[in-house]
C-alpha cells in the first residue's frame, strides 16, 4: 500500500463512501461516529481541518487518516477538547480501511505514518478520541502506547469519548 496526500481535486464523494463503508459496523451497532452519517460536504470540510492521507493499492484508495495539527484545530468543535489545544499536541481521526482490505496491517501503517508526520513537524504527542465503549479500538491504541488522558461528551453523540494520547519519541539509530 502506498500512502500519499489526498488531493483536493479528488472525489470527496468516493472518500466519503470509503469512510461510511469502513464505519458501517459501528453504525449498525447504534454508535453514531461522524463517519457513519456524514455526507461528502462534511467529509470535505473535515479534510480541510488537517492533512488527509490515503492508502492506495492497485490504483484504488482503500484507507484514509486525517492528521490535525494544532494550527488547524478550530476553536469550535475540536477546540472544545482542552487536551487538543495543548502545545505540542497533534491529533488524528477518520482512520478507516475498507472492510475487504482489513487485516493487512493498513491501519497500523497509517498510524505509523501519522506518528512520524507529527514527530517530523515537531509535535511531542499525538492524540485521538473514540467511544469509551469501543473496547477493541481502545485495546489496539493502548497496545501502541496510547494512554487515557481525558473524557469528552460531544453534544450530538450518543456516547462519551475517551481522549487517548501517545508521547512521540525520536527513534534511536541502531
Amino acid at each position: 500500500m502506498e500512502i500519499r496526500r489526498f488531493l483536493d481535486t479528488e472525489s470527496f464523494v468516493d472518500l466519503n463512501a470509503l469512510l461510511r463503508e469502513a464505519y458501517r459496523e459501528h453504525g449498525e451497532r447504534g454508535v453514531n461516529f461522524s463517519a457513519t452519517t456524514e455526507g461528502p460536504n462534511e467529509t470535505r470540510k473535515n479534510c480541510r481541518e488537517g492533512e488527509c492521507y490515503v492508502g492506495v493499492e492497485g490504483g484504488m484508495i482503500v484507507a484514509t487518516i486525517l492528521v490535525r495539527l494544532a494550527a488547524h484545530i478550530p476553536l469550535g468543535r475540536l477546540g472544545a477538547v482542552a487536551y487538543y489545544r495543548r502545545p505540542g499536541v497533534a491529533n488524528f481521526g477518520r482512520l478507516a480501511v475498507l472492510p475487504e482490505s482489513q487485516g493487512r496491517g493498513y491501519a497500523s501503517r497509517l498510524l505509523d505514518f501519522a506518528e512520524a508526520r507529527a514527530r517530523e513537524l515537531g509535535y511531542e504527542e499525538l492524540a485521538l478520541d473514540t467511544s469509551e465503549n469501543a473496547d477493541r479500538l481502545i485495546a489496539i491504541y493502548s497496545a501502541r502506547g496510547y494512554r487515557l488522558v481525558d473524557h469528552h461528551q460531544w453534544p450530538e453523540k450518543n456516547y462519551r469519548s475517551v481522549i487517548l494520547a501517545k508521547r512521540l519519541q525520536e527513534s534511536k539509530s541502531p
